[in-house]
């Protein structure tokens, strides 16, 4: 908001600088000036109240001791100010003071008093300045006050001119100057200090704005970034616990497998020693069978028997004992893939092992990256503590409010407590008036009566003898009172006042009205003089503005038609002239052209075609002032012959990228030139048709 207040105010005291406000109209011509044509007033440097600097302290002093010289413009050379001056007695723009780069000062004794000191030395200005600036104030002495200014006089006569911190001035002459300076141009140069102090204020809260934007975004990206980091590392850990979770599941499950593995192993272990015991067994009852066979050989069918039996003896042994190799073949190949299980379970469970060290050193590293994301949070927790302090110190600032407020509201119930009190009071008050009120009533009637019987005398002694009571001569001495005498002269005056006549008793009323009359007069004929007043300021401004606007609209036009009347005429020159520059509002326009080959002549002694050509330029001069979106012209190449058509066409065709242009023409060649052309037919009685040709 302040800054926002700051710039607006720089902006209008820019628009008062650059609107040179407070300068006379001279000034404003010869600067403005400098700026559209600079080549026609070389030589002007600037304006001098620009290239000087104070304190505000001294600015009243400055602005009093320089006046007028506060406006002056700076030239380079004495003979640039000259140009200057006669620049403007053609233009009757104005007067205005030169002031030349070359300017010395002749005052060449320094002066040192107590008290005071030298204004030049007071002021700032680049070091080519500076002999200016001793030359116009180089002479005055700068005090504080009026009194010590009156005591350097006395003492030191006519040497110098003293100025005061408010801006009075005594001249060696012994001339006395002060009062209020508002009305000699003060404020151009607070107008220039503020001007630069607000820029420069506004330079350095920019660049802290600027500062404090690219600080404020640094944070908020680190904070977003550091927010994404930590959203991402919080993801990351949550996959890697779940697939700890998920690693330790399968750890957990490999050992169940590995513990069910190993007690399958031993109990095909077991079952391998029992089938080896019972294996070992059988051969030692086929030994016993063996030597049975042996013994019984001495009996022939015994043995045959024997031999049966033990033949099927053997053959089931055998088979017990192929069933038991096959057995402990099956149990052999369950063993080797129970061990390949049991290796492969092994290398999974180191895998698994292997797997969770990885993910203890991912969880390191994600705790590692945790720490340093809360060490980088300190900061944002600090921040949050330092708000919620705010907070607290705002809801203890709430609290303060409402202790305030319960204070102010015990104070109103003791407020309420005493109105009521009052009202008590009053109600007996009122109480006693009801008592009084008919006594003050009987009272009032009687002084009425009273007054109404005082009227009635007053009007009666009025009447009879044309004199009020306060009027009426004090009471006779009863002792020399005459009464003969009194009635002899009571009665000479009646006959006096009878041979008057009649009385206007209406004179007074007519004189008060006819006295209002006169002042409602007065007044109106004030308020038309000050209206005949502002209006002739009104249009004393509108005459001027009207005569620098068409001056400038004039030139402008006068330019372009110097340049177009060469070019449609492939040669020559035209210009216009007006017929009296000393009454701008009253002038006429005078138009001179020189085609190719023939001397230079006024409009209306050229040929029909000449002075066609010559309208159309000028029409396209006017055109090219103040341009339009399309343009339409009605027969505007009837004069013209097929060449000067040709180059109107051609430098039509030019202005085409910048306007469109609808021409009415019976000319073949402009409808050539034309992109789209459309005529207007009759086929039928009374009946008109529309045919376009587009010829893109």
């Amino acid at each position: 908001e302040k800054t926002g207040s700051m710039r607006a105010r720089l902006l209008s005291l820019q628009e008062l600088q650059n609107s040179l406000e407070g300068f006379n109209e001279g000034v404003r011509n010869i600067m403005n000036k400098d700026e559209d044509n600079p080549h026609d007033l070389a030589g002007i440097v600037g304006l001098f109240a620009d290239i000087i600097e104070t304190s505000p302290k001294y600015e009243l002093a400055v602005e009093a001791a320089l006046d007028k010289k506060l406006k002056s413009v700076i030239v380079e050379t004495l003979q640039d100010g000259l140009n200057a001056i006669e620049y403007l007695k053609h233009g009757n723009s104005g007067r205005v003071s030169f002031i030349p780069l070359s300017l010395k000062n002749e005052v060449t004794d320094k002066f040192e008093e107590p008290g005071g000191t030298s204004l030049a030395t007071v002021i700032k200005t680049k070091p080519e300045y500076q002999s200016i600036i001793e030359a116009l104030l180089g002479d005055v002495l700068l005090v504080d006050t009026m009194s010590r200014a009156l005591e350097i006089r006395d003492n030191n006569r006519n040497k110098y001119t003293i100025v005061t911190l408010l801006g009075e001035i005594i001249e060696p002459n012994g001339i006395v100057v002060g009062g209020s300076i508002a009305e000699s141009g003060s404020g151009i140069l607070k107008r220039n200090r503020e001007i630069k102090e607000y820029t420069e204020t506004l330079k350095q809260l920019e660049s802290q704005f600027q500062i404090i934007k690219a600080e404020t975004e640094k944070t908020e990206q680190d904070l977003q970034h550091t927010k994404q980091a930590y959203e991402t590392l919080a993801g990351y850990k949550q996959e890697l616990d779940i697939k700890l979770i998920r690693e330790k599941t399968k750890e957990e499950q490999a050992t169940k497998d590995l513990l069910l593995e190993q007690e399958k192993a031993d109990l095909i272990a077991f079952e391998e020693s029992e089938n080896n015991s019972a294996l070992e067994k059988n051969r030692l009852e086929l030994d016993h069978l063996q030597t049975k066979e042996v013994l019984v050989q001495q009996n022939e069918e015994q043995k045959q028997q024997v031999l049966m039996d033990l033949q099927k003896s053997e053959e089931a042994l055998r088979q017990q004992l192929e069933q038991s190799e096959t057995r402990n073949t099956e149990l052999r190949v369950s063993l080797a893939a129970l061990e390949q299980k049991l290796e492969n379970a092994e290398s999974n469970l180191n895998r698994l092992f292997e797997q969770k060290k990885t993910s203890l050193t991912k969880t390191d590293l994600i705790n590692s990256e945790r720490k340093k994301f809360e060490s980088n949070t300190e900061t944002f927790t600090q921040n949050i503590v330092n708000s919620k302090q705010q907070i607290q110190a705002q809801v203890q600032q709430s609290t303060d409010l409402d202790r305030e407020i319960s204070a102010e509201q015990k104070l109103l119930h003791e407020l309420e407590d005493f109105v009521q009190s009052n009202e008590k009071s009053l109600k007996d008050l009122r109480i006693r008036w009801d008592e009084i009120e008919p006594k003050i009533h009987d009272t009032e009637m009687q002084i009425s009566n009273l007054s109404i019987h005082m009227e009635h005398l007053q009007k009666e002694i009025y009447e009879k003898y044309a004199i009020s009571i306060e009027q009426l001569p004090s009471a006779p001495d009863p002792d020399s009172f005459n009464e003969e005498e009194s009635k002899d002269r009571l009665e000479k005056l009646k006959t006096r006042r009878e041979n008057i006549g009649e009385v206007n008793l209406g004179a007074a009323n007519e004189f008060e009205e006819l006295q209002q009359r006169h002042q409602f007069l007065i007044s109106q004929e004030d308020d038309l003089l000050k209206a005949i007043d502002s209006l002739q300021k009104v249009i004393t401004k509108i005459n001027k503005i009207t005569k620098q606007k068409f001056l400038d609209t004039y030139n402008v036009i006068n330019e372009h038609f110097k340049e177009l009347f060469p070019v449609l005429f492939s040669g020559g020159k035209a210009y216009m002239t007006l017929t009296d520059e000393t009454d701008i509002l009253e002038t006429g326009i005078d138009i001179f052209a020189q085609p190719p080959g023939k001397k230079l002549q006024s409009l209306d002694l050229l040929s029909g075609g000449e002075r066609a050509l010559t309208v159309i330029a000028l029409m396209f001069a006017i055109f090219l002032t103040k341009p339009s979106p399309f343009c339409l012209m009605d027969e505007i190449d009837a004069p013209l012959d097929d060449t000067n058509i040709g180059k109107f066409v051609q430098h039509l065709h030019k202005m085409a990228d910048h306007s469109q242009f609808i021409i009415v023409t019976h000319n073949k060649l402009s409808m050539q030139a034309a992109n789209s052309l459309y005529g207007i037919t009759m086929e039928g009685s009374g009946v008109s048709k529309i045919v376009s040709v587009d010829f893109h």
